[in-house]
């Protein structure tokens, strides 16, 4: 069992018992969680690992590229790629990284 007491500051109530209901449902526990993401929050904090938001975004502009290509509109779908490469490169590695990880 765990050891480790976590305090959440600044979170609404019912967002803190929401997590700990999720977490007892799962059957892990807050401080297990946290553990096991530690090292990619701190990639995003020093900004070697794409955010959330960043991740959603990306993801929201593939869709936007596929479906340009299937409209029929390669040059406009190539050209799209292209502004996203950085994030995608950014993306790739944070997945190989994520694939060697131990809590996988």
């Amino acid at each position: 069992m765990d050891e480790v007491k976590v305090t959440i500051i600044g979170v609404p109530r019912e967002q803190r018992l929401a997590l700990k209901q999720a977490c007892l449902l799962a059957e892990t526990s807050i401080s297990a969680e946290l553990r096991k993401r530690l090292p990619v929050i701190i990639k995003e904090i020093q900004g070697k690992a794409l955010t959330y938001t960043e991740l959603t975004e990306l993801m929201m502009s593939m869709i936007g590229i596929v479906n340009l290509a299937l409209d029929g509109r390669g040059a406009q779908a190539r050209d799209a790629m292209q502004q996203i490469r950085t994030e995608l490169s950014q993306f790739r590695l944070q997945i190989k990284g994520e694939l060697r990880s131990p809590y996988r």
